[in-house]
């Protein structure tokens, strides 16, 4: 899997702007999905398989628009459970040699809409969705009410897609790839895109990274204006397994609860059985269910297949309340090539072998996960001990001020000791802020019962490791 801002405003020259559109027919002779996004097959064991899979989830595109020089051809898009990625070729952008593959670029206008007749549908099937966490402690609203509400988020704008691009270079070929947060709440969505001014910036020592710096030179691969628009024709759902597998872990009784497993990644979700002291010793008993992740998956052949811990898919562990004693975790890993979900027979957790059929398979699951992060204010003791607002507030500036001096700074261009502290003002920036993992909707919910929703880890930290616990 390829790894998925502020900006700079750059003068624009005049542009000479040419829009085509290729025939599905003749761009499928020349394309393939493989091809397009490069990655996502490499090493599978059956290659036409794998196209296949990335088919059952793509639309052909090929429109092509070339601004000042510079053409970015809109080659496709697959759209896999709430992501969509978009694959541009670039053709005629003076991108230096060294700069590396797979990089996100800082851009100065970018903006993902979806078409105006279909933004009522999407926002009110996402208000119908995500009032699902809440239907049994609370009343549903009125019609009326859910009519107020959803008339009331249009007049606010649209609705919010979160995308992120990249830079990958293959096989001597430049592409953008532009990941799109967008669930299927509307099908065969319109979208446009418009993006001015790719950019990155070249540091002193010539490393190239995505975040503007003191003395960073910054360099402008693509100007545009570029607006394309395109309707996403396939999509392709994950399959959602739900139950209860009582197992033992490296020496924990658990219960496996869930299974979600998309052509791209799969992921459990478990509960630990014993008695865990959360209260005194949690950052014990984190390190000590860290290592039960999960390994791979098995595939109707019979074979296993070994997948990749990447970020927050190595193990998130959350605890709604120490006092309960359980853990629920939830940990998952990257396929190392694009596979059917409907292949997969089984989980490798920690070890264990976990088949999905002891799990029953969901007709229609929820369309996103949903958390919910009620605000603790603390007991009454605990805020006697605790210092002052002004004291803590000057306290935390301080410390975040001195971070930020070198969170920024390129990770792979600094020594073992520089990377040690950047890493640690990482920890101190992203535990100061509040986030929602990537795939996941997260509210915090006040007393009222008043719910904000959370930015995604990628949007606030592009190109950060996210925290795995």
């Amino acid at each position: 899997m390829k790894k998925s801002i502020r900006s700079l405003l750059c003068g624009l020259g005049a542009a000479l702007l040419l829009l085509t559109c290729l025939p599905s027919a003749a761009l499928a002779a020349e394309k393939s999905f493989t091809s397009m996004f490069p990655g996502y097959a490499d090493g599978a064991r059956d290659p036409k398989a794998a196209e296949a899979v990335l088919s059952s989830m793509g639309t052909l595109i090929g429109q092509k628009q070339t601004v000042n020089g510079v053409t970015l051809t809109l080659d496709g898009a697959i759209w896999n459970k709430d992501k969509m990625l978009l694959s541009f070729a670039i053709d005629g952008a003076k991108i230096p040699k060294d700069v590396p593959s797979d990089i996100y670029l800082n851009r100065d206008v970018m903006q993902v809409t979806l078409a105006e007749h279909q933004r009522e549908t999407y926002v009110r099937s996402e208000t119908v969705e995500l009032e699902r966490p809440f239907s049994e402690s609370r009343a549903p609203r009125t019609q009326a009410e859910l009519d107020a509400s959803v008339q009331d988020q249009l007049k606010r704008g649209e609705p919010m897609l979160f995308h992120l691009p990249t830079l990958v270079r293959s096989g001597g070929k430049d592409r953008l790839l532009l990941s799109v947060s967008i669930l299927p709440y509307v099908e065969k969505p319109e979208l446009t895109v418009h993006m001015e001014n790719l950019v990155l910036f070249k540091n002193a020592e010539g490393k190239y990274g995505s975040q503007p710096r003191d003395g960073c030179e910054p360099l402008t691969l693509v100007s545009g204006p570029f607006d394309f628009t395109f309707t996403a024709e396939k999509h392709l759902k994950p399959l959602v397994y739900t139950g209860a597998v009582n197992t033992t872990v490296q020496g924990i009784p658990v219960q496996v609860q869930k299974v979600t497993v998309t052509a791209f990644t799969a992921q459990v979700e478990y509960e630990t059985l014993q008695k865990l002291d959360l209260q005194n010793d949690y950052t014990n008993e984190t390190k000590k269910l860290d290592p039960v992740r999960l390994s791979g998956v098995w595939t109707k052949d019979g074979q296993p297949l070994k997948g990749t811990v990447e970020g927050h898919m190595g193990g998130d562990i959350f605890k709604p309340d120490p006092r309960l004693g359980k853990t629920w975790v939830t940990t998952g890993n990257t396929h190392p090539y694009v596979i059917d979900p409907a292949s997969v027979t089984a989980v490798d957790l920690g070890g264990v072998r976990i088949d999905l059929n002891r799990l029953m398979l969901q007709e229609n699951p929820p369309l996103q996960e949903i958390m919910i992060a009620p605000i603790d204010s603390g007991t009454e003791d605990e805020k006697k001990e605790e210092p002052t607002p002004a004291q803590t507030n000057a306290e935390r500036a301080k410390k975040l001020e001195e971070a930020k001096k070198i969170a920024y700074q390129d990770l792979s261009a600094a020594s073992k000791e520089m990377q040690a502290r950047i890493l640690e003002a990482r920890k101190l920036i992203i535990s100061s802020t509040s986030w929602a993992a990537d795939g996941f909707t997260a509210y915090t919910v006040d007393e009222n019962g008043k719910k904000t929703q959370l930015p995604h880890f990628s949007d606030l930290f592009p190109g950060w490791e996210m925290p795995k616990a």
